[in-house]
């Protein structure tokens, strides 16, 4: 939610979180050594609330030329592969 709603588009989280935690396994679908498996830390709903701080024109407003670095904070999920 951070991304979607960046500073660099004019936003500034209030508070944000997750609700309605789901319980569960792995289907008899998924694989071999994951069928019928506890799945843990599943949520059903993101909630976020945030701030506009300040006012940018429409052409402002575009992911071109937007790198990853101006939104993510310094984190990667998920972590790239070398």
């Amino acid at each position: 939610m951070d991304i979607l709603f960046s500073e660099k588009f004019g936003m500034k989280c209030v508070k944000k979180g997750c609700c309605n935690l789901l319980e569960g396994r792995f289907s008899e679908k998924a694989s071999e050594h994951l069928r019928g498996k506890y799945v843990s830390g599943l949520y059903c709903h993101s909630e976020y609330l945030g701030k506009k701080v300040i006012d940018l024109e429409e052409e402002e407003l575009s992911w071109n030329g937007v790198r990853l670095e101006d939104v993510s904070m310094g984190t990667q999920y998920p972590t790239p592969e070398k």
